[in-house]
């Protein structure tokens, strides 16, 4: 095949700034390979992005990519953009982006390196920056399109706090969410006792296939995101508990205690069971580790398990990405608080700035379109096709060249994208029985914990309260 591509010197660098990590179904499935080959991104369905705050300028160039297949006129079937805290904002911000036809998506880059919060700072000095945060990613005049976009749809989980600890005293909260934190050590559904989740989603079908996530089907409600609404959802994702104002009220869903969604959702905790369900996960992780909630981070030896990846792939930065960064680290919600950034705050911007620069470059579609031909490649010329897909296939194998065309950056020179070899093992099906086993074994666990622990507390965290409760006038 004859090329007239311009490359330069870093072109077999870029290949190596992300990685590729099929999921199980893509990986064996000849079909689905030949499929990722010709359409690229847009061969995907669901995109699920991490709740991690300026980590998501990592894969930033996601959204660049996605404005340019909408430019030519691709990823017009439906597509769901779902996450939690940052990515809702950034999924909201890329619906205004090709609504407007403005980059609001470096506009919230910019926002985000502009904010000064550090420890003593208090509820009050934050949420004016956020609230302007919340209208940048979804300005007044892009509502309509946001909330009632022909294609892309869009899912912001939240987490919802249970009774009787909604009501409980600040402190009292924080113990409970201490006592679950160190249950979340023993098992990864111990939460479900503590949190509910919440999806706000647009268009006329709620998404139901990530129902299949913490707590299951009864742990989850999907409720409608309107012009009402969506401001103080954004307040609520975004909602760090004992850091940011708390939200009790959102319209249209009601009364409750909404905290970040990543104590639910921080990167993937939905299991997508379906094929047509094709995933792919945004990690902001080196070589793909994948964590289902932010508790689990400080349970590192806790492996996702493998029926998350049956449906969903991964794309992840390599760890070569952070090479060529000013500070040689990743954007952290932590730099605010460190006492060097917070002297020299052009430091912690230049990093950020930087991150999000080099995804701009280097996250393109050849990295997935590669990858496809590599798996086809590796399996000789006896790829087969299922019956009823070879018409299909040939009337849209002429999109694959398109896919491989080179990218323009902002210096006007060419590149290629690319990706690596690796992969992750996963279970391409589900076994029923153990499902089934899981789920008897996670509501078993819960409520031994519940009895356990938090109820035989309860008491004294109530006779404490009420010691320290405002007096009734006579």
């Amino acid at each position: 095949m004859s090329s007239h591509r311009k490359t330069r010197k870093s072109d077999s660098w870029s290949r190596k700034v992300y990685q590729f990590h099929p999921s199980a179904h893509l990986r064996t499935n000849p079909t689905e390979q030949l499929r990722l080959q010709r359409q690229g991104l847009d061969y995907f369905n669901v995109f699920f992005g991490p709740a991690s705050g300026p980590r998501i300028f990592t894969t930033c160039g996601f959204e660049k990519a996605v404005r340019a297949a909408w430019s030519q006129g691709r990823f017009r079937d439906e597509k769901w953009l779902v996450g939690a805290s940052a990515s809702s904002l950034r999924f909201a911000a890329l619906i205004a982006s090709i609504a407007t036809n403005r980059n609001i998506t470096n506009q919230i880059k910019e926002h985000f390196c502009e904010m000064m919060y550090k420890h003593g700072d208090t509820t009050a000095v934050l949420r004016p920056m956020m609230e302007e945060m919340y209208r940048i990613a979804a300005p007044e005049e892009a509502l309509d399109a946001i909330l009632g976009h022909q294609n892309l749809r869009l899912a912001i989980l939240v987490g919802n706090v249970r009774e009787p600890y909604r009501s409980w005293p600040e402190w009292g909260f924080r113990a409970a969410f201490l006592s679950y934190a160190i249950g979340n050590v023993v098992h990864p559904e111990a939460l479900r006792g503590l949190l509910s989740r919440v999806c706000f989603y647009t268009g006329n079908e709620p998404p139901t296939f990530l129902e299949n996530g913490l707590g299951g089907k009864e742990g989850i409600e999907f409720v409608r995101l309107t012009k009402e609404n969506l401001y103080p959802v954004f307040h609520a994702t975004t909602c760090i508990p004992f850091v940011q104002e708390p939200i009790e009220y959102i319209p249209g869903y009601g009364k409750g205690h909404f905290i970040d969604g990543a104590a639910t959702d921080y990167m993937l905790n939905s299991i997508l069971t379906s094929q047509t369900h094709r995933g792919l996960l945004l990690s902001d992780k080196f070589d793909g580790v994948v964590r289902r909630t932010a508790f689990d981070i400080y349970v590192p030896w806790r492996n996702l398990p493998p029926e998350f990846r049956s449906h969903c792939s991964v794309v992840c930065p390599d760890p070569s990405f952070i090479d060529t960064l000013p500070e040689r680290k990743m954007p952290n919600v932590g730099d605010w608080f460190k006492r060097e950034y917070i002297e020299r705050p052009a430091l912690r911007q230049e990093n950020w700035k930087a991150t999000y620069n080099l995804s701009t470059r280097n996250f393109v579609e050849g990295l997935f379109v590669e990858w496809a031909e590599r798996a086809i490649g590796s399996e000789g010329e006896t790829t087969t096709v299922e019956e009823g897909e070879e018409e299909e296939l040939a009337d849209e194998m002429g999109a694959r060249e398109g896919l491989k065309r080179v990218e323009t950056d902002e210096s006007g020179w060419k590149s290629e994208g690319g990706a690596s070899g690796s992969t992750m093992s996963g279970n391409g099906s589900l076994s029923s029985s153990a499902t089934a086993i899981w789920s008897s074994g996670s509501q078993v666990f819960v409520k031994t914990f519940e009895t356990a622990v938090v109820k035989p507390l309860q008491p004294v965290y109530s006779s404490i309260s009420s010691i320290f409760a405002p007096k009734q006038a006579p």
